[in-house]
């Protein structure tokens, strides 16, 4: 008989001719199985030990508990196909279900309303190994390259199978094939909310977990891969432009795009995308430690950080835990006791209070990268759709997640919302404003004055405007505001702008993703070059959700989009300047007594901004925190002369053993406060200085 395996017994190795199926921690969510023994809390799952349900709804069905007749803890083939018919015969749990094509959707309202139309499709296509280029030593991640993953599975309905065990704890054997190397018994499952419900046709997201039949097994170290279908891009490159943009200042996960082929035929082209998993603590953090969750999409909003009570369960409603730890109630109480400073600190002592259980800097470039990029599916827009993590050391962090909806990515490059053609030309850009006689789309706001269309119905006749439920960054498009989320009290971030010296370090960070990333000369330059290598497959993906002449489009969407967004951010009133420059920093180690050294950093202000204060921060991990040390300009502090422009400060000795991270901060001296930093990353992306021993220097 074959077996399914269940989570406890994910090192039990089976030949791959031996099992139909592995039981996996909510796959669906793309979560790390090897956290929860008892399976996770997924995205409105019951989920492990005293995991909650999320806010979705949706719960995963568990079914090896209710099917395993000899209690060995897995399913074989009979049990299995127990469970299917169990399944085929429950109430219908949304659309995207079984069947080919996605099945057909279930009665009732779609939770994320009407699945988006077909694209036009063409033959499928065959694809070989021999078809595509390897890449065996280039990282797993590189976004300059398209790498090929094969799956091949045993069964014929395998796509069939998936969907009835979607949201289930059962996922499906199969062996991965990726740069000519073989990678046996790989767990494969759907994934997705509005990427599994929204759309018609085969392309579903899937999470792969590498390792599920023997935890040795990695692909380049990691074990889990996420394949996402791209809904609302017709592009293919908006999680990897994000990676590009964010990952040059601060942490987040990586991104590539990929082509898929199951069983010979191709599945086009998909996000490959880090999970936010222990695998990446350790490559940001040098860390797997820590305690971690996840903001799953959820259009209430409710989890934004906000103060829900004492009570632990709306915030168990509100966030996944996704880290097994003993005692789960001290771990929500510590998140509980964040979501209460940050909303009832008062501001007077909010710089000083907050930065104990919050890393500020971080969450300043999430605040940053959020509006730079537009996330329309973010903090800012719907207050989900991100990661928490709770280091070591105590203090929290948060992290984008998601981001396929991101710069512009409501208009879909040249669809409607309702799926068809705008009306002439090319597609415009999300919030750019309609040529004179041009109509509104199917669904699109009218602008502020202008008159309903005849039969229009009133704001209280309908449903809300916008893009569905939670709206669109409150109306937000690249000509918005860079301080926007200051006028959303539901955002208790946005309660750090109000300390100005955290307001100006986001608006330096704003600046410095403006100057340096949304440049069309940089970016632009990498997205042509992804967008012709995709070219080729993404005219032939006949799975497409879009199709080949909206990824056409796609291109000049972004640019304009991105160019839009840029001019705004530079133009606006609080980027106006003048900025300090820092230039010709210098840092070294140097010994003290033998085992102890202090770190000697010098730096030139320039600039038509005169200096006001001028800190090096220094941290021991590559995780924080940051201690601040005033630099000075006297003739005293290793900074040369006295009032040459150059300062100077040492650090507080350490051990000579260790690594040292460092990066500087200038404060203009005129309100409001301008401020840059060196190097631009800051606390996200400092400098390090090898320890002495090694005399080694890294930038």
């Amino acid at each position: 008989m074959s077996k399914v395996l269940s989570g406890p017994h994910r090192g039990f190795s089976l030949p791959f001719s031996l099992f139909a199926g592995f039981v996996l921690g909510s796959l669906a969510t793309a979560q790390d199985p090897r956290d929860f023994p008892g399976g996770p809390p997924g995205a409105g799952f019951p989920g492990g030990p005293g995991g909650p349900g999320g806010p979705s709804g949706a719960r995963e069905t568990k079914l090896v508990a209710q099917f395993d007749q000899d209690g060995d803890g897995k399913l074989d083939g009979t049990e299995r196909a127990a469970a299917r018919e169990w399944i085929k015969k429950q109430p219908r749990r949304g659309p995207g279900g079984r069947g080919p094509g996605g099945g057909g959707p279930g009665g009732g309202r779609m939770p994320f309303g009407e699945p988006e139309p077909e694209a036009p499709r063409g033959e499928p296509k065959h694809v070989e190994q021999k078809d595509v280029p390897a890449y065996p030593d280039r990282p797993l991640y590189d976004p300059s390259i398209v790498r090929t993953i094969f799956l091949v599975f045993p069964q014929q309905d395998w796509f069939e199978e998936l969907a009835d065990f979607y949201r289930s704890d059962v996922a499906l054997p199969a062996t991965m094939i990726v740069d000519g190397k073989e990678y046996q018994s790989v767990g494969v499952g759907f994934r997705g909310n509005s990427s599994y419900f929204g759309v018609q046709g085969k392309k579903k997201s899937f999470a792969i977990d590498v390792d599920a039949s023997d935890p040795k097994q990695k692909l380049q170290g990691f074990g889990s891969l996420n394949l996402l279908n791209c809904h609302e891009d017709p592009s293919y490159l908006r999680e990897t432009l994000h990676a590009f943009i964010a990952r040059k200042f601060t942490h987040a996960l990586q991104a590539n795009v990929v082509q898929l082929v199951v069983n010979g035929e191709s599945w086009g082209l998909y996000a490959n995308v880090q999970q936010f998993d222990r695998d990446f603590l350790d490559g940001e953090y040098g860390t797997r430690k820590g305690v971690r969750w996840k903001v799953p999409a959820n259009p209430r909003g409710g989890g934004g950080l906000g103060w829900l009570g004492e009570d632990r369960e709306p915030y168990q409603r509100a966030y996944e835990l996704k880290t097994a730890v003993e005692d789960q109630d001290a771990a929500w109480d510590r998140l509980i006791a964040v979501c209460r400073a940050l909303n009832e600190t008062p501001e007077s002592d909010l710089e000083r209070e907050l930065p104990k259980l919050l890393d500020v800097d971080a969450a300043l470039w999430f605040l940053a990268v959020d509006a730079a990029t537009l996330d329309g599916d973010g903090y800012a827009s719907r207050a989900s759709d991100f990661v928490i993590w709770e280091g070591p050391d105590g203090r929290f962090r948060v992290l984008p997640y998601d981001s396929n909806e991101v710069l512009g990515a409501g208009m879909r490059g040249g669809r409607r919302p309702g799926g068809g053609p705008l009306p002439q030309g090319e597609p415009r850009a999300q919030g750019e404003p309609r040529a004179q006689g041009e109509p509104r789309a199917q669904g699109e706001p009218r602008a502020q004055g202008e008159p309903r269309a005849q039969g229009e119905p009133r704001p209280q006749d309908g449903p809300p405007r916008g893009r569905g439920p939670g709206g669109m960054m409150g109306g937000a498009s690249p000509t918005s505001s860079p301080l926007a989320i200051l006028e959303r009290q539901d955002r208790p971030l946005a309660r750090l702008l109000k300390v100005p010296a955290w307001r100006a370090a986001y608006l330096s960070h704003l600046h410095a993703i403006a100057e340096q990333s949304l440049d069309w000369n940089v970016i632009g330059a990498f997205a042509e070059s992804l967008h012709e290598k995709l070219d080729g497959m993404a005219r032939d993906d006949d799975k497409s959700l879009y199709g080949y002449d909206a990824f056409t489009k796609s291109l000049e969407t972004l640019r304009r989009t991105i160019d839009t967004r840029r001019k705004t951010i530079l133009e606006h009133e609080s980027m106006r300047g003048p900025w300090p420059e820092l230039s010709e920093p210098h840092a070294k180690a140097v010994l003290r007594d033998g085992d102890q050294a202090v770190l000697e950093v010098d730096a030139r202000v320039v600039g038509d901004a005169k200096p006001g204060t001028v800190l090096l921060h220094v941290a021991l991990s590559r995780r924080g925190s940051f201690t601040a040390i005033p630099m000075h300009d006297d003739g005293k502090h290793g900074d040369g002369a006295a009032d040459d422009g150059v300062f100077g400060a040492t650090s507080e000795p350490y051990d000579a053993d260790q690594d040292v991270h460092w990066y500087i901060e200038a404060r203009s001296a005129a309100e409001p406060t301008a401020t840059t930093f060196s190097p631009a990353g800051a606390g996200g992306r400092p400098a390090t200085v090898a320890s002495p021993k090694t005399k080694a220097l890294k930038r």
